[in-house]
């Protein structure tokens, strides 16, 4: 299916759903890289490849994917109701294996591919974008999302594309001001993913 990727009017919506909701996501970002922070000087007092220090990074990865799905799941909610509601949060624990394994699978896909030739990986990293938002909010599972995602994309992927590179263009502005910057734009920019993806995929 062909959908039209407006860019530039994915990144208006992209702040000004950012600026309505300034203080939400300014402490979702501080209560997502406070514990990071935390867990990592933790780690740092342990010897390379002790079991100590692999038990505190294998937390902070299992904190990191709590991270991503709490802002998937708030910039849905803020598109689809204008607003965020705690029991959101709730179905972060009912996904999380899902969406821990579509992610890998996903990132293992991409992985793969930039290494032979640079071109495959690309090609799946855009097909597949949509993969960890359809297991959140359609309750797909991880193969079943990456299929379906690919199928929605198609046709649509050099626009998609561009929006990627958008994407990061804005986030490494955003890490160049001492990574303040980043508490910006990673909202916007997943905002405006997200705008994008309802443009595929309408809220029910």
């Amino acid at each position: 299916m062909k959908v039209n990727v407006p860019i530039g009017e994915a990144f208006r919506w992209g702040w000004r759903a950012y600026a309505r909701n300034l203080f939400f996501f300014t402490g979702l970002l501080l209560l997502a890289v406070v514990p990071l922070f935390l867990l990592g000087g933790w780690a740092g007092r342990f010897p390379e490849g002790s079991v100590e220090k692999s038990l505190v990074e294998f937390a902070a990865g299992i904190w990191r994917v709590a991270v991503a799905m709490a802002v998937i799941l708030s910039c849905l909610a803020i598109h689809d109701r204008e607003a965020v509601a705690p029991s959101e949060f709730g179905r972060i624990g009912s996904r999380y294996i899902a969406y821990f394994f579509g992610t890998l699978v996903y990132s293992l896909l991409v992985g793969i591919g930039l290494i032979f030739f640079i071109v495959p990986g690309v090609y799946v990293g855009v097909a597949c974008q949509f993969a960890p938002y359809l297991i959140i909010d359609r309750k797909l599972g991880p193969i079943e999302a990456l299929k379906e995602s690919a199928r929605l994309t198609k046709g649509s992927r050099w626009g998609l594309l561009f929006l990627g590179l958008s994407m990061v263009a804005l986030n490494i502005l955003g890490s160049l001001l001492f990574g303040l910057g980043l508490l910006i734009s990673v909202p916007v920019t997943f905002c405006a993913h997200v705008w994008v993806y309802r443009r595929f995929v309408p809220a029910v």
